[in-house]
């Protein structure tokens, strides 16, 4: 922590700027539970806890392999070699293979938004499907993600 400096914006919001290369980065929780914006997908996903995005950040083949045999479906078929992802907000990085047709993902990209907290439409139906897959605690993120844009 040393290279960054810490502004409270409120108090469940932080920018933390990196006095290294003057980047600033929004942080949303507590002190003590601080979330990085830039690692929580659209539907409220934190990539950095994602095996997917683990498994590419770390080159980590046998995490590939043990992902794709847990994810992998009739309906959702996946190998090792689908397993790499950068976090679908990415630009320019590698997605997993079922993200290029993620209708969240591409809602979310054409609306302009950062997550789906920042969403004038939240909580949609397609979100709502979405939670029964990821679970409900991509939903209580976005929601704390809301509160503090409200706070705002």
């Amino acid at each position: 922590m040393s290279n960054y400096s810490l502004k409270i914006v409120h108090e469940e919001r932080f920018l933390f700027v990196c006095t290294k290369c003057c980047t600033f980065y929004q942080v949303v929780g507590t002190q003590k539970n601080m979330m990085n914006l830039e690692n929580v997908s659209y539907c409220g996903i934190t990539c950095t806890e994602c095996p997917a995005y683990l498994a590419k950040q770390n080159n980590d083949d046998a995490l590939r392999e043990k992902t794709a045999k847990q994810w992998n479906s009739e309906e959702f078929p996946l190998t090792a070699q689908d397993i790499d992802c950068d976090g679908c907000r990415t630009d320019s990085g590698d997605l997993m293979k079922f993200c290029h047709s993620c209708k969240i993902r591409s809602c979310a990209r054409g609306r302009g938004v950062k997550t789906c907290a920042h969403c004038d439409g939240y909580v949609c139906d397609k979100l709502e499907e979405q939670f029964a897959i990821v679970g409900e605690e991509a939903r209580a993120r976005l929601e704390r993600i809301r509160e503090a844009i409200k706070q705002t």
